[in-house]
């Protein structure tokens, strides 16, 4: 009985010796991955402050070159104004010797007066006056050359005041060589009016055979 307690008990403290050892072991596995973890940690936040001072870095960086650019912008027009004053006082100094020197010279130098020249009025042309071409001199007859011509070889006639020499009509007058035989030697005047007055045919041929105006 002594012995088998003593086995029980033997076995009992080895178990719990084991079971301290594993205890222990775990103990440690536990803190090793708190410390790595832990170092993990402080290697990401160092990490992140050196992204940090690289950032802050680069915008001083920016900041630093817009400043600069900003005093370089302010800086050029100043210049240019200085620039175009100077330039100003510079033009006006040469405009006031240019007005100074050509008052001296107005002033010594003779006023030339030029001549003027009078130009002569251009003489007045009248024009000559223009005869109108006088109209053909109407040839008259006398009644008593008329009454000569009186035959069939020559027929004078009287119509309306003028005189007609109708012989070569004679011979193709529609009416026949009667009719006109009739007018030879007098006045026709009433006889014509009576056959042709206001046709306008008969009269055009009587103009073909005028030959003047009765006196």
């Amino acid at each position: 009985m002594k012995k088998s307690l003593l086995s029980i008990v033997s076995v009992a403290a080895v178990l719990l010796f084991v079971g301290a050892g594993c205890t222990e072991a775990q103990t440690l596995e536990t803190n090793n991955e708190i410390q790595e973890n832990n170092s993990q940690k402080q290697e990401q936040v160092e990490v992140n402050e050196e992204a940090k001072t690289e950032v802050k870095s680069e915008l001083k960086i920016e900041d630093n070159q817009k400043t600069s650019e900003t005093i370089v912008e302010n800086s050029l027009p100043k210049a240019n104004v200085n620039q175009n004053k100077e330039q100003g006082e510079n033009e006006n100094e040469d405009e006031n010797e240019n007005e100074s020197e050509d008052e001296d010279e107005d002033r010594t130098s003779p006023v030339q007066t030029n001549p003027t020249t009078v130009t002569p009025p251009a003489p007045v042309v009248t024009p000559k006056p223009t005869n109108p071409t006088p109209a053909p001199a109407v040839k008259t007859y006398t009644l008593a050359e008329v009454q000569a011509a009186n035959s069939n070889t020559k027929c004078w006639s009287v119509i309306s005041g003028n005189v007609y020499n109708l012989t070569p009509f004679t011979p193709g007058h529609p009416g026949g060589q009667a009719a006109i035989l009739g007018l030879c030697g007098k006045d026709g005047t009433a006889a014509f009016k009576a056959q042709h007055g206001g046709q306008a045919k008969p009269e055009n041929t009587l103009a073909k055979y005028f030959l003047g105006a009765l006196k």
